[in-house]
């Protein structure tokens, strides 16, 4: 069963206790295949800006929905002469820069490669993206929003439908 901090969720129903001030909520442990689609509070999307709860107050009204229709994107990555590259990291992060400092984000994603070469990214909602391979990026660094500023420059933009499968063979950038 999924679980959100201290609850699981037993009947399609969940209970959560002492929560005080804000709180985004992303359910962990889920099923494969499984991601978040929207957060609700009484029917209002607040999947990205979370919830504001004051002590002793009791909440109901709030809905976590999920989704069995995932995106993936894949591909390989080569350099300026056009041969495979195998050691890299891809960056995929939101076209819209408001979403570059969104807390918990989940618009944006990062993947190393596997043994034959290609990386692999099936946690990003459908929306429009950049995706930039670059031979190093210092851990976190990808998060920042003025390093994103400058890889935007130089990244490639895709959108990401509901459900896509997407191949997105990129070169490697000077960083």
């Amino acid at each position: 069963m999924p679980t959100f901090g201290n609850a699981s969720v037993k009947d399609g129903t969940f209970e959560i206790e002492g929560l005080v001030g804000g709180h985004i909520f992303r359910p962990a442990n889920l099923p494969k295949g499984y991601a978040l689609k929207a957060v609700r509070f009484n029917g209002e999307d607040v999947t990205d800006r979370g919830v504001e709860f004051k002590a002793g107050e009791d909440v109901s009204g709030l809905e976590i929905e999920l989704t069995s229709t995932v995106q993936t994107v894949m591909g390989t990555v080569a350099d300026g002469a056009s041969q495979p590259v195998k050691d890299y990291t891809v960056v995929m992060f939101a076209e819209d820069q408001q979403k570059w400092a969104l807390p918990q984000n989940r618009w944006m994603a990062s993947a190393r490669p596997d043994q034959d070469g290609r990386y692999r990214v099936t946690n990003l909602p459908p929306g429009h993206y950049y995706a930039i391979a670059v031979d190093y990026v210092a851990q976190g660094e990808w998060q920042d929003p003025e390093w994103l500023a400058r890889a935007a420059k130089k990244a490639t933009a895709f959108t990401l439908d509901e459900g896509a499968n997407k191949t997105l063979d990129l070169k490697l950038s000077g960083g």
